[in-house]
């Protein structure tokens, strides 16, 4: 399985754009899981709950999508966070 681990802040339609370009270009979407870190302050947090509610029904074929909302922190620290989180055997750092 691969893991895309990617850090966002204030890019909740970017994140969307993201995940649909994911599943668009991929075959095998049941081995793809997504994680990302959101910070708890971000002020588009609402945007990225409801994305993250929605985000099998538009794409319901991917292993794993989660959203880890947690304090701010450095983007490689959340990188380190969401790889400890990831089932994966394939890690990639993704950007939307």
């Amino acid at each position: 399985m691969i893991s895309i681990l990617t850090p966002t802040r204030q890019r909740s339609q970017r994140c969307f754009e993201f995940i649909k370009s994911i599943y668009t270009n991929t075959k095998q979407h049941k081995n793809i899981e997504l994680l990302f870190y959101v910070d708890n302050d971000d002020p588009q947090l609402a945007q990225y709950k409801k994305l993250e509610a929605s985000t099998f029904q538009h794409f319901p074929d991917f292993k794993n999508v989660k959203f880890i909302i947690q304090a701010p922190i450095s983007v490689s620290k959340s990188w380190n966070i969401l790889a400890g989180q990831s089932k994966g055997d394939i890690l990639i750092m993704g950007n939307d």
